[in-house]
């Protein structure tokens, strides 16, 4: 997972990235964005429900 992660970054220009705001075990991670190269086009927040049992957000960002 991590590793084509790192290698499709390259490639990318467009990110539609999901942060689910609770911990959980893994052992692999997406790569850390460099604030310089990316810049947050859009952002929206959503709240725990009935229907998501866990809050996360929905960002999209584009390199610059």
């Amino acid at each position: 997972g991590a590793e084509i992660y790192k290698h499709a970054l390259a490639l990318t220009n467009r990110i539609y990235l999901t942060v689910v705001h609770q911990n959980y075990e893994a052992d692999a991670f997406f790569p850390a964005l460099e604030k310089d190269e990316w810049k947050e086009v859009a952002k929206e927040y959503h709240q725990a429900d009935e229907k998501n049992n866990v809050a996360y957000t929905f960002s999209t960002l584009e390199r610059l």
